[in-house]
C-alpha cells in the first residue's frame, strides 16, 4: 500500500485515497472477525487501559501525552471506551463516563427504570444515557490472540495551544469539539492483560473543519 505520510512543520496528512483504503480493509476485516462465534471478551466487564499518544492536530505543533481509558463490553463484539489524555497545553477527553454507568445500570435493571426518575430528572437521565452512546467500539478476532476494533466518537473535547511561536494557527479557538474514527489492534499477552495499537482520524466541529490524526499505544487489564 503506498501510504504517504508527512510531517513538515508540525503538519500531518495522509492521502484521502489511501485513508480510504485504509478503511475499507479495516471494515472487511472486521466483518470476517465479527462472524467468528467466540471472542477474548465477554459482555458486562471492564478494561482499564493506560495510554500514550502522539496527537498532531492540523495548525498546531504535535505533542505526545499520556492518559487514561476505560471501556465497557455490552456483549463480546460491542463496547463503550472512555478515554482522557494529559499533555504539554493539551488536554482531551470523550463525553460519556458518566454515560456508560448509566447504560450499565439500565442494562442490568432493565429499561423500565428510566420511569422511575421523576420531574425534571427525567430531561438529564436521558441526556446522560444518550451521552453512553457517544462512543462505541466493535469488536472481532482476527487470529487466536489478536482484536481488531472499529469504532467512532462523535463528540470529544479537546483543549490545544501552541507553544512554538513559528507556527501558524489557522484556528484561534484552543478548546473545541470533534469527531473521530478509531482503528484497535490487541494482542493479548495472557488472558488479562494486552497491548494495543490505535489510529483515530478525526475532524474538529469548527468553520475550518480542522483535521487531526492520532495515534496510540497502550497496555490494558480485564476486570470480570
Amino acid at each position: 500500500m503506498n501510504l504517504r505520510f508527512k510531517l513538515i512543520k508540525g503538519k500531518c496528512s495522509i492521502s484521502y485515497k489511501n485513508c480510504k483504503a485504509m478503511m475499507i480493509i479495516a471494515v472487511l476485516l472486521l466483518a470476517t472477525a465479527l462472524n467468528a462465534k467466540t471472542n477474548r471478551f465477554s459482555n458486562d466487564e471492564f478494561l482499564l487501559e493506560v495510554p500514550v499518544q502522539f496527537a498532531n492536530v492540523s495548525g498546531y505543533s504535535p505533542r505526545p501525552a499520556i492518559g487514561v481509558g476505560l471501556e465497557w463490553f455490552w456483549t463480546m463484539n460491542l463496547s463503550s471506551p472512555y478515554y482522557l489524555y494529559v499533555g504539554d497545553h493539551y488536554l482531551r477527553t470523550s463525553t460519556n463516563l458518566i454515560g456508560i454507568f448509566m447504560l450499565k445500570g439500565f442494562r442490568k435493571k432493565g429499561f423500565d427504570s428510566i420511569r422511575n426518575l421523576s420531574g425534571s430528572a427525567v430531561p438529564l437521565g436521558f441526556l446522560f444515557f444518550l451521552g453512553g452512546l457517544e462512543s462505541f467500539g466493535f469488536h472481532g478476532l482476527v487470529a487466536k490472540n489478536l482484536d481488531l476494533s472499529l469504532g467512532f466518537s462523535l463528540f470529544t473535547l479537546q483543549y490545544i495551544q501552541n507553544t512554538d511561536e513559528h507556527i501558524y494557527v489557522r484556528n484561534r479557538d484552543t478548546f473545541n469539539a470533534m469527531g473521530l474514527l478509531r482503528l484497535k489492534l490487541s494482542y493479548f499477552l495472557t488472558h488479562r492483560w494486552f497491548i494495543s495499537a490505535m489510529y483515530e482520524p478525526g475532524i474538529l466541529y469548527n468553520s475550518e473543519k480542522t483535521v487531526a490524526h492520532f495515534l496510540n499505544l497502550s497496555l490494558s487489564y480485564r476486570f470480570y
